[in-house]
């Protein structure tokens, strides 16, 4: 189990430091924040900010880029199967459930991952009831951010299956986007795409 052991890696090596009030993981500063606030938090800005789903989407594919830069450098991943399953354990130690790849085939530009305890549809359920549509646009940038940044390419995500709609499990199918490069390439940086492409909910790509 990958997630396990990058978990056990991290408290067995002494990865977790606190230092005067500040929690550090492998040297970068870390919130706990309980998932009711995080929810919370959202869910609001929602109400708010028509714009939030977008700028979730977003955050999530920089961070998972960031992600994927820490994995190759700091503890050279190389394999682009290792990779990818290297920062779905992170996301685990972070708290965001247990990431399962079900099809991976990066030939083809396909794949297909499932969670069964993400905690924020879990719980965006069971404080705001029943969705009509799903909730995980920051989960849905991580995972094409993780691909983006390990592939180069640029890829399009659905979420076919959300907790907060009464689901089993949350259900991700990543498609690679033909004849477009990704965030390292030349011509306008991801930022600037985002900006001309408007997010859209289940069933449609929300990439």
């Amino acid at each position: 189990m990958e997630k396990l052991n990058t978990f056990k890696k991290v408290v067995l090596g002494n990865q977790i430091t606190w230092d005067k009030g500040e929690l550090f993981i492998w040297n970068v500063p870390c919130l706990i924040t309980p998932t009711y606030t995080y929810i919370n938090l959202i869910h609001r800005f929602k109400q708010k900010c028509p714009e939030t789903n977008s700028i979730l989407f977003q955050i999530g594919k920089e961070q998972a880029a960031l992600a994927v830069e820490y994995a190759v450098k700091k503890f050279g991943v190389k394999n682009k199967p290792q990779i990818i399953n290297f920062v779905l354990g992170q996301s685990s130690l972070l708290g965001y459930g247990l990431y399962r790849i079900i099809n991976l085939n990066l030939k083809e530009g396909k794949a297909i991952f499932k969670c069964g305890n993400n905690p924020f549809a879990k719980y965006y359920k069971v404080l705001y009831g029943t969705q009509k549509d799903p909730v995980d646009y920051y989960i849905g940038g991580t995972l094409v951010g993780i691909l983006e940044a390990t592939t180069n390419e640029k890829w399009s995500v659905i979420e076919t299956g959300c907790m907060s709609l009464g689901k089993p499990y949350c259900s991700f199918e990543l498609n690679r986007l033909k004849n477009q490069k990704g965030p390292n390439s030349s011509g306008k940086r991801m930022g600037e795409l985002e900006k001309e492409r408007k997010i859209y909910s289940s069933p449609k790509p929300i990439s």
